[in-house]
């Protein structure tokens, strides 16, 4: 029960900061284009930081050898889910867009508040797994899952669509860690 009432008010917490900005959008106190500035920001600027920081500070592939299974690991689980939401839609165009839907796992996103509050002791060594973990997702879920979310077939993968801030960032920072440049 103890566990149950920690992550009921984690969940609370981050319901009623959603429902916060809701009603801000909704009362036009925050604008669309505001929404758009500060989302860019967040995904090009303070997350990139935070992998940076997290993976330079915490990685230590000594400790940690088989670190580089977890980007192995997020190849795999958005091909199983692609397969598994392939037979599930039985592959007709006009599912197309549901299967990015239903296979790629927005992996870190909610993951870190909820660790940061339930365990913020802790928070830094869950961080780097899930920005490790998301060197296989990330460019995954921006190249075939932007295709699949049009739905039209009109849109092209294109070699940009793989670069994006966080996975750049993830990959400065393990050259980083392992020209041995960072501070672990």
């Amino acid at each position: 029960m103890t566990t149950f009432m920690t992550i009921f008010g984690t969940i609370s917490q981050l319901f009623f900061i959603s429902a916060a900005a809701g009603i801000l959008v909704r009362t036009k106190i925050v604008s669309p284009s505001q929404i758009q500035a500060l989302s860019a920001v967040t995904v090009n600027v303070f997350l990139p930081c935070l992998i940076i920081s997290k993976i330079i500070l915490t990685f230590d592939p000594e400790s940690f050898p088989l670190w580089w299974a977890l980007p192995l690991s997020g190849l795999l689980l958005v091909f199983t889910g692609l397969i598994f939401a392939a037979v599930l839609f039985r592959m007709k165009k006009e599912k197309w867009p549901f299967l990015p839907l239903a296979s790629m796992q927005n992996a870190i996103y909610i993951v870190l508040p909820i660790v940061k509050i339930i365990y913020p002791d802790q928070f830094d060594l869950a961080a780097m797994y899930c920005f490790l973990l998301t060197i296989g997702l990330t460019p995954l879920m921006w190249s075939i899952g932007k295709v699949l979310l049009t739905g039209t077939g009109e849109a092209k993968i294109q070699r940009r669509d793989f670069i994006t801030p966080p996975f750049v960032a993830t990959i400065i920072s393990i050259v980083v860690v392992f020209s041995g440049f960072s501070a672990v």
